[in-house]
């Protein structure tokens, strides 16, 4: 009977180590998910081995976060999202869908930082748009996370040279050897259609898959009016205002930051201001 009750006395203190020791252990949260099937399994495969829940982007990274963004967006997902463009490269006219969707990506231009800088960058970013009244227009989505371009190491996918997943196009098979000069010319339209229908190719070390990138967005009537600006006009737009649509704005008003939209009688209506604002 004693060694029945030292047995089961150790079983239970090596059963309350085991739970202590779990306790303790910290929560590693998992990549979340893009709902583009291919790159979830990839970034699935790359957290198992490496345990680093972040998606890191190289080579041309655009075209796959507009796809990616245009996706989370969209119906059924209907995502609100920030996105901190440290390249200022990113361009909200190529996001392939409505733009009553594009009103819920958020959008922040700041100087060039280091790692810790575009850390508190987009604590303070993810702060706001939770918290404060910015985001009011997407109270009733649900919030994706941050997208760093151009800056690894912050953010829930983010861009740079180091990323793991790369992005090419795809590669379009040459000429046949041994084709003489008269059949190349023969074939050029041909392979000029093949060259312009290629895709795009993301590749890693866990896999990798082909998307095509959509040259157009649906069609919609949606044109905006800025109004009652608290920063300083732009040269040669210094009236207070501006009506047109959503694409010609988004081009006028780069680098700045917007504010308040509201939807008024089919009109978006948007208020800049210095802070937090999207496209």
């Amino acid at each position: 009977m004693l060694r029945s009750l030292r047995s089961s006395l150790t079983l239970d203190s090596n059963a309350l180590g085991a739970l202590t020791q779990a306790q303790h252990q910290p929560h590693i949260q998992r990549t979340k998910l893009t709902h583009i099937s291919s790159l979830d399994d990839i970034a699935a495969a790359h957290f198992h081995t490496t345990k680093a829940p972040s998606i890191g982007i190289s080579g041309r990274h655009l075209p796959l976060l507009y796809t990616l963004i245009s996706n989370l967006i969209s119906p059924p997902h209907l995502y609100a999202m920030l996105v901190i463009d440290v390249e200022g490269r990113f361009d909200a006219t190529r996001l392939t869908c409505l733009s009553t969707h594009i009103q819920h990506v958020y959008i922040q231009r700041p100087a060039r930082g280091d790692l810790e800088q575009i850390r508190a960058i987009a604590a303070e970013a993810e702060g706001i748009l939770l918290y404060g009244d910015v985001a009011r227009a997407s109270a009733g989505r649900e919030w994706w996370g941050t997208i760093v371009v151009g800056g690894l190491g912050a953010g829930d996918i983010a861009t740079g040279w180091k990323g793991w997943l790369r992005v090419d196009r795809e590669n379009v098979r040459g000429f046949a050897l041994g084709i003489s000069a008269e059949e190349a010319v023969s074939q050029k339209e041909q392979r000029q259609d093949a060259v312009d229908s290629a895709g795009w190719a993301a590749t890693s070390q866990w896999g990798g898959f082909v998307f095509q990138e959509v040259d157009k967005k649906p069609e919609d009537s949606t044109s905006v009016r800025l109004l009652e600006t608290d920063v300083e006009p732009m040269p040669g737009h210094e009236h207070r205002g501006y009506q047109g649509d959503i694409n010609e704005v988004e081009h006028k008003l780069r680098g700045y930051w917007l504010g308040e939209l509201e939807n008024k009688d089919g009109r978006f209506i948007m208020r800049l201001n210095k802070g937090l604002g999207f496209f």
